[in-house]
């Protein structure tokens, strides 16, 4: 997950964030810790990756809110976006531990090979089975996805999408609605 969100996702939007909440987070908390403890760049550096992710909650909960109004979003929606970005701070929190304490046993032959890199990526996987719900229901509720901007050409990329069998996954259910 870390490699997910660190070098695949968060390129875009990498400056802001270290910007914003990250440096910020990591001095004061490293000012504050720095009075009762010797080290604390470890605690800080975690408090500033947290203060990433939640700074993104926050900003996915808000487009949630706002499609379906305060009563709706309150009632069913409110802190899914927050429950996804939380799980996913603990989980890149997470990882470098268990890969200290697991991986390093492994042997070096393994950790490079592709079967690891396959367990890896079934890793992400369940991951994301896990979470995605949270950040994904409050978009699909509002069915956004029936929503073609293309109107002039829409209709014929869809009849070459569902002409050329090759196409169609990258496509989804939306060819066949």
């Amino acid at each position: 997950m870390h490699d997910f969100w660190s070098n695949r996702w968060h390129q875009l939007y990498r400056t802001t964030w270290k910007a914003i909440p990250f440096r910020p987070v990591r001095v004061l908390v490293t000012r504050i810790l720095s009075k009762f403890m010797k080290d604390p760049k470890s605690i800080a550096f975690a408090t500033a990756t947290v203060s990433v992710f939640m700074a993104s909650a926050f900003m996915h909960e808000y487009p949630v809110a706002a499609l379906h109004g305060w009563s709706v979003y309150r009632r069913l929606f409110m802190g899914e976006q927050c429950i996804f970005f939380a799980l996913h701070s603990i989980v890149i929190l997470l990882e470098p531990v268990f890969a200290h304490t697991i991986g390093n046993k492994l042997p070096s032959k393994f950790r490079s090979s592709s079967l690891c890199r396959l367990l890896r990526g079934f890793y992400a996987l369940m991951v994301g089975c896990v979470t995605y719900y949270y950040i994904m229901n409050g978009f699909v509720m509002t069915e956004f996805y029936r929503e073609n901007p293309v109107k002039f050409f829409g209709p014929t990329i869809l009849a070459k999408v569902r002409e050329t069998p090759a196409l169609l996954p990258y496509f989804g259910s939306y060819v066949y609605s």
